[in-house]
């Protein structure tokens, strides 16, 4: 609720008294697609949160380290879309890369004592938030492709108010009112809440900027290297050690994604040059 919200009074300050016509402007065909995405990314978050109760938060992360390949996956088989092979390439490095480094980061006697809280059924949830993942970037990709007019900020509303609808249902029916209690119960909570809401709402802003100009895939790219340079930026801060498989996958994370926008970069060039000898 809060992110619709935020984006909602952003659009307010942007377009004033035009805002309201600019929604009542937009295409059925935009409302039923942002509908889907947020049930998608509405039941990707479930998932993930669900998940929690049955797995342990390093196999959470190891799992959702590997967002990018539903992504590239759930692209093509649902909707028939492929990518350059440096951007296959850099899926690659970084999941086997992300996937060392979490690996490494807890120690082998601490994996291993802590596999009796992992169960098939929070396996089977992060398996659901993968496929959800799948289906909400690629259909986020096509709508932004077909819906030129369509801002981020409007996306951003769209897709968090649709959400309310399916997360509000799905929490009356599995919490009911024990939300309220506990806040009732926890009065403190609230603005550890209204601070986690906040962040949360800024931290969105930011990627639908970078799923309207960038793309889901590089966007997710962006996303999971935020978890492994955020660990990384731990070192300095907070005095954490990483072994040397910890560097290494590291630099080659780094070392894909120069490669990568390197390559990207030629072939834009290399294309903008073409077209130019076209219309001589």
């Amino acid at each position: 609720m809060s992110n619709a919200i935020f984006s909602f009074m952003l659009i307010l300050l942007q377009h004033r008294r035009r805002a309201l016509e600019l929604l009542l402007q937009l295409s059925g065909h935009s409302v039923k697609e942002t509908a889907l995405i947020s049930l998608s990314y509405s039941g990707s978050m479930l998932f993930t949160n669900y998940a929690l109760t049955h797995v342990n938060y390093p196999t959470q992360i190891l799992v959702k380290s590997a967002k990018m390949v539903p992504v590239v996956v759930g692209g093509f088989v649902f909707f028939g879309r492929t990518y350059p092979w440096q951007d296959y390439l850099s899926v690659f490095v970084v999941t086997c890369s992300l996937t060392v480094f979490q690996l490494c980061k807890h120690e082998a006697k601490a994996v291993e004592g802590s596999l009796h809280q992992n169960s098939v059924l929070g396996l089977s949830f992060l398996c659901g938030s993968l496929l959800c993942d799948g289906l909400t970037g690629p259909r986020q990709d096509r709508l932004m492709a077909r819906e030129k007019h369509l801002s981020s900020l409007l996306m951003m509303f769209l897709t968090n108010a649709c959400a309310i609808v399916w997360v509000g249902t799905a929490a009356a029916v599995t919490e009911g009112l024990r939300p309220l209690y506990f806040l009732a119960a926890q009065p403190d909570a609230a603005g550890h809440l209204f601070a986690f809401a906040v962040c949360g709402s800024l931290g969105q802003l930011f990627i639908y900027q970078s799923l309207k100009h960038f793309g889901s895939l590089y966007t997710s790219l962006f996303t999971t290297i935020r978890k492994a340079a955020s660990t990384v930026f731990s070192v300095y801060v907070f005095g954490h050690k990483l072994n040397g498989m910890q560097w290494g996958a590291f630099a080659a994370m780094f070392s894909v994604i120069m490669l990568q926008s390197y390559v990207t970069n030629k072939n834009k060039r290399h294309h903008h040059h073409h077209e130019a000898k076209k219309e001589i």
